[in-house]
């Protein structure tokens, strides 16, 4: 039943998430803010509600240690199973648009401040200010280029087909839903891991994040297939960063957080290493399977770690 229960909340999630982002630029563009600023909140933030849903509730609920194991789980997989995907599965591995270096510097950046941030084992308010900051600025980074080609780029991903008053239902009806498949994620996946006898790192990393990536693998292979594989770069480079900014900052600020990274170095050396294989193929411009590969041969080497401490 707790099993049942956890696929059905993060379905409602899921829902929920798709609801306030389609909800939110139906909005935006209704109150005339340009496309470009709608589409730069769909790649900074929009595929990182779910996580950020379950974390807040988590940390507020005082299981730290399962919201960080939300958010290292899930930027693994972006940099490595769902990344990789997209050149795995392309037709054609060239990528003609070359605006993706920002964002990769923005995720270096983003990587430093964080271990930085993390050194002490706690995350407190100054903390939280500071990863939003740094949040703020890559936002008004995409902002910079509104006049470039990435303005073109950023409105491919928009779809505006909803009346106001759909908006604001669906708006309300998202939050709603966010907010109940966050409470029951967390209080399922605690109860599973209770019988299986797993401690909160391992189900967070193994259950919740694996669960929420799946959804945005699908999508990128969906992407990808459509010939809108710069799309889905996009959404996994801004979904990283919010994660390990803008996610952890809000949820340092609702509780601030206490917690021994030390315990788990290996996690973080997994996501600092892939995320710097990523960065590297950006900037390089090295999209290529074998590489692509690498990544794949990570995320199964991490996965067969995490099987053999179930076992």
């Amino acid at each position: 039943m707790d099993f049942l229960i956890f696929v059905i909340s993060i379905a409602i999630l899921i829902a929920g998430a798709d609801m306030v982002i389609r909800s939110s630029n139906a909005l935006a563009l209704r109150l005339n803010a340009s496309h470009f600023v709608v589409g730069a909140f769909l790649v900074a933030l929009g595929t990182s509600l779910p996580e950020m849903s379950i974390a807040l509730s988590a940390n507020t609920q005082g299981k730290v240690e399962m919201a960080m194991a939300t958010l290292i789980g899930s930027s693994i997989l972006n940099v490595t199973l769902i990344f990789g995907s997209i050149f795995v599965f392309s037709k054609s591995t060239k990528i003609e648009r070359d605006f993706f270096k920002k964002d990769a510097l923005w995720l270096l950046a983003t990587l430093i401040l964080f271990v930085l941030v993390i050194s002490d084992s706690a995350i407190g308010y100054f903390d939280a200010f500071v990863l939003l900051a740094l949040t703020g600025f890559y936002i008004l980074s995409l902002f910079e280029d509104r006049h470039k080609k990435r303005g073109e780029f950023l409105q491919e991903i928009l779809q505006n087909a909803l009346t106001l008053p759909v908006a604001l239902f669906l708006l309300v009806g998202g939050v709603a839903l966010l907010i109940v498949g966050a409470i029951f994620s967390v209080d399922s996946v605690t109860d599973i891991a209770t019988r299986l006898h797993l401690d909160r790192w391992h189900s967070g990393v193994m259950m919740i994040a694996v669960a929420t990536a799946l959804p945005d693998l699908i999508l990128t292979i969906l992407a990808v297939y459509r010939n809108k594989a710069e799309i889905a770069i996009a959404n996994i480079l801004g979904s990283t960063i919010s994660n390990l900014t803008l996610v952890v900052a809000l949820s340092a600020l609702a509780t601030p957080i206490v917690f021994d990274f030390t315990v788990h170095l290996f996690d973080l050396g997994v996501m600092i290493l892939s995320s710097l294989m990523v960065v590297a193929m950006v900037l390089t411009r090295s999209y290529n399977r074998l590489i692509a590969l690498c990544l794949f041969l990570i995320v199964i080497l991490y996965i067969e770690r995490l099987l053999r401490f179930i076992a």
